[in-house]
Order: C-alpha cells, then sequence, then structure tokens
C-alpha cells in the first residue's frame, strides 16, 4: 500500500471520530457530567490545600521573625542589665524553648536551621551574662547543648551563611570549654572555605585564630642563675667618716627687764642643831 494512500485512510477515520464526537457526547452526557464535577472538586481541593500551606509557611516565617526579633531585643535587654548590676540572663532559656519548637515545626530548612543558630547562640549567651559563679558541670552541660544545636543545625543547613555561623559557633564553644584545638578545627574550615568569605563569621574566626595564636604561645621562663660564692673585701683604709651630730636645740633668748632684778635661787644653809643640856648621872 503507497504511503499516499495509508495517509488518506487515517485521514478519513479521523474526520468521521470527530463527526461522531457529538453523538457519543449525547449518548454519554451524563458520563460526562460525573467527570467534570470530579475534576473541579479535585482542582478546587489542590487549590485548596496549596492556599493552606502558603498561610502555613506564611504563618511560620512571621512567627520566627518575631522571635528572632524578639532574642535580639532580649539580648540586648540583658547586656544593657548587666552593666547596671541586674540580672535578666534567665530570660534567654525562655527564648531557647520557643527556638526549639519553631526549629521541629519548620517546613524550610534554612528557616530551621537559623533557628538552631540563635538557640545556640542564646544558650551560650545566658552563661556569659549569668552572675556569679558557674559550676564546672553546669557549664560543660550547657555548652555542650550549644553545641548540639549547632551541629543540627549543620545538618539542615542549604545557606551558607548559615552553615558559617554554625560552625563559628562551635568552635567559640569548644574555646569556651578550653578545647582548643577542637576549637581551632572548626575556626580553620571557615577560613578555608572560599564560599564563605563574604560572611560575618568568615571574618569573626579569622580573629579568633590569630588570637589563639597569641596567647596559646609557649611562654619559657628564665632560669635562675646559680648564686655566686661570697667574696672577702678587705676593709677600706682611710678617715673614718661619722655621721654628723644633730645640732643642740635652740634656747629662746631670756628678755632683759630693766626695772626688775632676777630672783637667785641661794642655796639654804643647814640649821644648826640646838644645844641640849644633858643632865648629869
Amino acid at each position: 500500500m503507497k504511503a499516499e494512500h495509508r495517509h488518506e485512510l487515517k485521514t478519513n477515520e479521523l474526520a468521521e471520530w470527530l463527526r461522531n464526537i457529538p453523538l457519543w457526547a449525547k449518548a454519554n452526557y451524563t458520563l460526562l457530567i460525573y467527570i467534570a464535577v470530579v475534576a473541579v472538586l479535585v482542582i478546587g481541593a489542590a487549590f485548596y490545600h496549596w492556599g493552606i500551606a502558603q498561610r502555613r509557611i506564611q504563618a511560620q516565617r512571621i512567627n520566627f521573625t518575631n522571635q528572632i526579633m524578639a532574642f535580639d531585643r532580649n539580648l540586648a535587654d540583658v547586656i544593657q542589665a548587666s552593666a547596671q548590676g541586674q540580672d535578666m540572663s534567665y530570660t534567654l532559656l525562655e527564648t531557647v524553648d520557643e527556638l526549639d519548637r519553631i526549629a521541629q515545626a519548620a517546613d524550610s530548612d534554612d528557616m530551621a536551621a537559623w533557628a538552631l543558630v540563635k538557640r545556640g547562640q542564646a544558650l551560650r549567651s545566658e552563661l556569659l551574662y549569668r552572675p556569679g559563679t558557674v559550676q564546672q558541670e553546669h557549664l560543660e552541660d550547657q555548652l555542650n547543648r550549644a553545641i548540639e544545636s549547632y551541629e543540627r543545625a549543620l545538618g539542615r543547613s542549604g545557606s551558607k551563611t548559615v552553615t558559617a555561623a554554625a560552625k563559628l559557633g562551635i568552635g567559640l564553644s569548644y574555646e569556651e570549654l578550653g578545647q582548643f584545638d577542637q576549637a581551632r578545627e572548626y575556626y580553620e574550615q571557615i577560613v578555608d572555605d572560599d564560599a564563605l568569605s563574604s560572611t560575618i563569621a568568615f571574618a569573626n574566626a579569622k580573629t579568633r585564630l590569630e588570637l589563639m595564636d597569641n596567647y596559646a604561645e609557649q611562654v619559657v621562663l628564665a632560669v635562675d642563675p646559680a648564686p655566686a660564692e661570697p667574696m672577702e673585701v678587705d676593709p677600706p683604709v682611710g678617715p673614718r667618716i661619722t655621721p654628723d651630730m644633730p645640732e643642740p636645740p635652740i634656747q629662746p633668748p631670756i628678755e632683759e627687764h630693766p626695772d626688775t632684778e632676777l630672783e637667785q635661787e641661794v642655796p639654804l644653809e643647814p640649821e644648826a642643831e640646838p644645844d641640849i643640856d644633858m643632865p648629869l648621872q
């Protein structure tokens, strides 16, 4: 069969099918209405759920923004109160719990990661501005919670800004624990990554490395030399120098009164014992 004849047959079949559509629609009128209703319901439900999801995401973003702003304001109030000798550090722990709930309920990984970064910062700031001495056990526990929060942020972060901030927070936490090798490792990860060079954490990590190099230098103490044996020295020969003797105090001059004679004390002569006649025996 020639190609032209086959094409003509297909064209005729298509034309015949199109002519039969009205007849087929009239015969299947009820089915068509059912299909149309179902399609409208499906499309409407899809738009409805999409709208709900968008409103939920918008509400989460608003809540997240409010919590971040509340944390920043709260931290500023804590710093100001600490400068005035007052304690408001405990209010940061309330923000810690709220940021954790936001991170768990967030649909966006970047939003959850940033909430976890702020949570770690709140844990560290509460220790920093808490008055008095913090027990070592409590210090280690809370800093380890901050490190755990930063590590969770790294697991969900898709932004270089959040990634750099999380690594910087881990480094600062290790430095505050006195584990300088681990802190240096995270600082170097930030500095060695060119993709993070435009972030604020990059400059902070570079500064921390420079400071660590300064106070981590080995200090060599000078050894005291052995004491020398005493030498015998002959006494010097020459005139003996005596210290100056104090001059006698100057007596005030006695005023002379021409009209009055000075009374001179005349020693008294002893009185003669009277002669006592002894009776003769």
